[in-house]
């Protein structure tokens, strides 16, 4: 590893838990390291002596995207020739990263890693197409799930190139669980209809009007699908005047942690294919019990009625009746100890870093 530098490349704007992943991984492997991010990226991130900012382009948006990425990417890579060295390796932090540095695998021979946290199952690339360029650039392929592995493996790529190793954190300030009438749930995350929020501001008007359990819910995160929002705030807006429904903006993830330790159940009501949603991760960390959806990589983290429970995505009922369950503070603590224990066995920070820069090696 001595003789070797790291070059991480991220070109996108990333989401507040990859954010988290990625400063963790970065800070944490102690080797030599340089790395390139986007632009947009410059004010969010706390390490910028050994950063490179670029104007990248992400091209998933439109076609104005795809015009300016065709623009834009001769620039880049000649910048990128004056970096990139022999002997380094890349560590693409996603796809779009991946299509700027690729070719050095066959300029200098440098080795490629690409640390993917996303599924392509409904990709609108040609899989045929997608799963030769990954097999053909990439050396090897680090996913955060089982679930991600499988979805790569369907789509063609090489079974002996994909690494599953699952997101640490650090430990965390556990948030102090109180025997209270009221419960306080969480839901955090981009606000969008993936996500689920309208599903669980439901189960909150039903545990509150039907079940006559004084609940609060709590939503955070960016608003990633505007219309969603609005019609949520719209549709529950008698929950949110009598303070049963709380909006928080998310600004940083301290903020974001601070609004989650004062939370009895944290929930991922995830309809579509998380992959390895950090939020859980962190709830187990503060000892919180967790009610997560049968989606994506969710499984992987909550034991089902040991750590917290698996729920069907899309449905009100079930997360009416987990949030019963958990009513009882010790089921809460119960779930809550075990969680911690799971997290510090399977989800911390060095033991991510640590298998990491052994795939590295």
């Amino acid at each position: 590893m001595k003789e070797n530098r790291i070059v991480f490349i991220n070109a996108i704007s990333l989401a507040g838990g990859a954010t988290t992943i990625f400063t963790i991984l970065y800070e944490g492997l102690d080797i030599n390291k340089k790395i390139v991010m986007n632009g947009a990226l410059k004010n969010k991130m706390n390490f910028k002596e050994n950063a490179i900012f670029f104007p990248f382009i992400d091209i998933r948006k439109n076609i104005f995207y795809v015009f300016r990425f065709i623009i834009y990417y001769p620039y880049i890579l000649f910048k990128l020739f004056f970096i990139i060295k022999k002997n380094d390796i890349i560590l693409a932090n996603n796809l779009i990263s991946l299509l700027y540095v690729s070719c050095f695998k066959y300029i200098y021979g440098n080795k490629i890693i690409l640390h993917n946290h996303s599924s392509f199952k409904k990709t609108s690339i040609n899989k045929k197409y997608l799963s030769w360029y990954l097999n053909i650039f990439c050396n090897k392929i680090i996913v955060p799930s089982k679930y991600l592995k499988k979805d790569l493996i369907e789509l063609g790529v090489k079974y002996s190139i994909i690494y599953v190793v699952y997101n640490g954190l650090d430990k965390i300030k556990t948030g102090k669980i109180e025997n209270t009438e009221k419960l306080i749930i969480g839901v955090f995350g981009d606000i969008c209809r993936l996500k689920g929020q309208i599903v669980f501001a439901e189960a909150i008007r039903q545990l509150s009007e039907k079940n006559n359990i004084k609940v609060e819910g709590r939503i955070q995160g960016y608003i990633f699908e505007k219309p969603y929002y609005e019609k949520l705030k719209k549709e529950y807006s008698c929950l949110i005047y009598n303070g049963i429904l709380k909006f928080y903006e998310r600004t940083n993830r301290e903020e974001a942690l601070d609004i989650m330790s004062k939370c009895d159940i944290i929930i991922c009501p995830s309809i579509g294919n998380d992959v390895l949603p950090t939020v859980l991760i962190e709830a187990m960390a503060m000892k919180k019990a967790t009610i997560g959806t049968r989606v994506g990589g969710i499984p992987e983290i909550i034991e089902d009625g040991i750590t917290g429970l698996i729920i069907n995505p899309d449905s009100v009922t079930e997360i009416v009746n987990a949030v019963i369950k958990l009513k009882n503070i010790n089921t809460r603590i119960d779930f809550g100890k075990k969680g911690y224990d799971r997290f510090k066995k399977y989800f911390s920070s060095n033991r991510f870093i640590n298998e990491v820069k052994y795939i590295l090696s």
